[in-house]
């Protein structure tokens, strides 16, 4: 818990702080238990002049201008409620910070609340409910902030003095209602997520000027209310996760998921001029094309439209959002081929994830894809697609590995964002759909080809693709034979090329990829012995399964061209090993020659000094590498 006291700005000067704010702040030292870095003040006593206290700055007056003394409650000696008495003398404090206790409300032993002049409150992440705080927080009329987020609030009725707030987060309570803070008018940025907020919502918002507002997770329902449409200096606008029925306008960030929205995407939403860098839209029921005619959305970055019934090709506006870099169309009935014109390398250059899952997308895979060389997640599984791969991917990420950005994960979700936002996406690798975000998302590569009528061998050049960590082309028409260049996919984590009609024996050359965690051959041609060094050994039988020529012990099946069943010699043989074969002939040579040879080395080095310094120096450097 930190407090902190910002005066009017003034020098600093040499007169003394007043008696009872240095009284204060050693009530305030002996009451809360401190981090052993502030055990500096219990040796302050005979130091009246508070002034000259570490961490404690005073103006000119002899003010205490900062106290920044980290403070925790020390559980049981207050009982969880905090007596503001001590803190009547600071009359100048202007900002305080309770967070991260287990306060469970306020009260005054002299009566006298005082700190009127607080601006900035901070009250999160403590056990506080409404009577707790009410009597506190309802007379600040010069607060500006509060952050009251993480406890049991209930009501909000009495928030409504605090008309001079400017920004307000009360999210993580138990809220039903905010009638209280439909007063606030000079609110800029209002946050309620994780609350259960049902109504009292439409018209609540008509006379603010919010630029960022976030309701997400909440129990809202019906349509978009007007005045939120109508928030004419909004930024940042998060609804998702609630029950709305509407749809809202053109925004920087917005971010409508996990509702039951329905109908098209409006053209008001997309047209010029819009601002739209965050489109998020998936989990709904919208229907009709990706985006509306003559949609001209030059700062879009984001487009989610994820799980929704959206039909149609591709619409050739995409082409204007020259910073796209994610485009996420899965899970929707989009039909045609895909187009040349989303690989240009003259329009969208910056484009990182490419997701077309689950669509009825026909034709092959265009050869311009390979023009795409900042494209590091392509996922084109549960189409239609035919014809040949290309034979050109493995210059599809080599221009991102050479000059790594980091642009996509870690941005600030919002203009007025406190926290870092991170982008998050399932993506199915290692057989099972799993959630990547942050820095594991960004470092992932991976393609995903499954679930098509591709034909044709796979391209040796696959092999070659820097830092592929995930490649699906299951459940295909693949042939020939496993290219012995995967051995090169040094990342590899996942390698899935069953149901294909893949022939050959499988690479012994594979058994030098230690990151090899899933190698899925199941249900093709192969033959031979399966490989039993380097990763193999831990593979389940499953993955081999189907493959009535391949042999070994990963298959228990004994080959036929090898006297030798799952890695033991016969029974038969063992009875004809010859004399020299003897373990005890066999390790006396072995200790004997190592003898001989070690010593023969001694001689060497004691005899020859010049032979001896170039060995010491070579050792030497081998231990320094």
């Amino acid at each position: 818990m930190a407090l902190a006291a910002i005066l009017s700005s003034g020098p600093a000067g040499a007169a003394a702080c007043l008696a009872a704010e240095a009284t204060a702040l050693r009530r305030l030292n002996a009451l809360y238990r401190t981090p052993a870095e502030f055990d500096d003040w219990d040796d302050l006593t005979g130091l009246p002049d508070c002034c000259s206290w570490p961490r404690v700055t005073c103006d000119a007056r002899g003010r205490v201008e900062l106290f920044d003394k980290p403070l925790f409650i020390e559980v049981g000696r207050i009982d969880g409620v905090v007596d503001l008495a001590i803190l009547a003398p600071l009359t100048e404090l202007r900002e305080l910070d309770l967070s991260f206790n287990r306060i469970n409300g306020f009260y005054s032993s002299t009566g006298l609340y005082g700190l009127q002049k607080i601006e900035k409150l901070h009250l999160h992440r403590n056990n506080l409910s409404d009577n707790g705080v009410i009597e506190f927080v309802r007379n600040l009329t010069s607060i500006t902030e509060l952050r009251i987020d993480g406890n049991q609030l209930r009501t909000t009725d009495w928030i409504a003095n605090l008309t001079t707030l400017e920004t307000l987060d009360m999210s993580y309570n138990h809220l039903q209602e905010m009638n209280g803070i439909c007063h606030l008018n000079r609110l800029k940025s209002l946050k309620l997520q994780m609350n259960g907020i049902g109504d009292g919502v439409v018209g609540c918002f008509h006379n603010m000027k919010l630029q960022e507002l976030d309701i997400s997770n909440n129990l809202l329902t019906g349509n978009i209310g007007q005045d939120i449409l109508n928030l004419s200096e909004i930024q940042s606008l998060q609804l998702g996760y609630n029950h709305f029925t509407g749809h809202s306008k053109v925004l920087e960030i917005l971010d409508l998921s996990n509702n039951r929205l329905e109908g098209v995407i409006p053209e008001s939403l997309t047209a010029f001029p819009s601002a739209l860098s965050y489109l998020i839209l998936s989990d709904n029921d919208l229907q009709g094309g990706v985006l509306p005619k003559d949609s001209a959305m030059f700062h879009l970055r984001h487009l989610d439209l994820e799980n929704n019934h959206l039909t149609g090709h591709l619409p050739p506006e995409l082409t204007m959002s020259t910073e796209l870099l994610i485009l996420n169309v899965n899970n929707n009935m989009l039909s045609g081929t895909i187009p040349n014109w989303l690989f240009s390398p003259t329009e969208l250059q910056e484009l990182r994830i490419i997701l077309f899952k689950g669509n009825h997308l026909k034709g092959s895979v265009p050869d311009r894809w390979c023009s795409s060389r900042n494209l590091h997640i392509l996922d084109l599984s549960y189409n239609s697609l035919s014809g040949n791969i290309p034979d050109c991917l493995s210059d599809l990420v080599g221009v991102y590995f050479s000059n790594p950005r980091k642009i996509i994960f870690n941005e600030s979700y919002g203009p007025l964002a406190k926290q870092s936002h991170e982008d998050s996406m399932n993506i199915t690798t290692k057989g099972t759909s799993m959630l990547y975000k942050g820095l594991p998302l960004e470092l992932f590569i991976g393609i995903d080809f499954s679930m098509n009528n591709l034909t044709g061998n796979i391209p040796p050049n696959m092999g070659f693709v820097p830092g592929l960590k995930s490649l699906n082309l299951s459940f295909n028409h693949l042939r020939g034979t496993i290219p012995e260049t995967f051995q090169n996919s040094l990342t590899l984590e996942s390698l899935d090329l069953s149901y294909n009609y893949i022939n050959g024996n499988i690479p012994s050359e594979l058994t030098q990829l230690c990151s090899l965690s899933v190698f899925n051959v199941a249900h093709n041609n192969l033959s031979g012995e399966v490989p039993s060094e380097g990763q193999f050994p831990t593979f389940d039988k499953s993955f081999f399964e189907g493959n009535q020529d391949l042999c070994g012990q990963a298959v228990e099946k004994k080959c036929p061209a090898s006297n030798k069943s799952f890695g033991f010699i016969s029974g038969e043989s063992s009875m004809k090993m010859d004399t020299m074969d003897s373990p005890i002939i066999y390790w006396s040579f072995i200790f004997g020659s190592f003898a001989t040879g070690f010593w023969a080395t001694i001689a060497v080095l004691v005899w020859n000094a010049s032979l001896r310094e170039k060995w010491f120096n070579a050792v030497d450097h081998l231990i320094t590498c």
